[in-house]
């Protein structure tokens, strides 16, 4: 286990010496296992970017120690910062004249679940708008 560590300790800072110096707290090798370099990236445009100098990062990888032919680039967003709302999810705010049209489309739906559902919807009316 200590000699696996060294090694990613060893091909980190040698895919530094490669990187442009932004990367650097963005990119870390966290492996290289049958010949794949395994390199995690804090978010998907970090991940992009290393996709366009893949093969510098190769050439440099080929002829190292272990011998590295494959580039798997893996992301893992930062979770540091508090989120409201889960990764992926917009919400949009509404205004209360919306609001007020679903509500009222839910009172003449005839159907239980369309009623709750545009109910649950009407309900996500920004607080600023209901005020007005």
């Amino acid at each position: 286990m200590v000699v696996r560590c060294q090694t990613v300790r060893r091909l980190t800072a040698e895919l530094w010496e490669i990187l442009p110096t932004e990367f650097q707290t963005h990119a870390v090798v966290v492996g290289c296992n049958s010949g794949i370099i395994s390199i995690l990236v804090d978010s998907p445009v970090w991940a992009t970017r290393l996709r366009f100098i893949e093969a510098q990062i190769l050439r440099r990888f080929s002829a190292g120690d272990p011998p590295c032919a494959r580039l798997k680039i893996l992301v893992r967003p930062d979770f540091s910062a508090p989120r409201e709302t889960p990764p992926g999810v917009r919400r949009a705010p509404l205004s209360r004249a919306t609001a007020l049209a679903l509500l009222d489309l839910a009172a003449t739906a005839g159907d239980s679940r369309l009623t709750r559902a545009l109910q649950r919807l009407a309900s996500h009316a920004s607080s600023i708008d209901a005020q007005e």
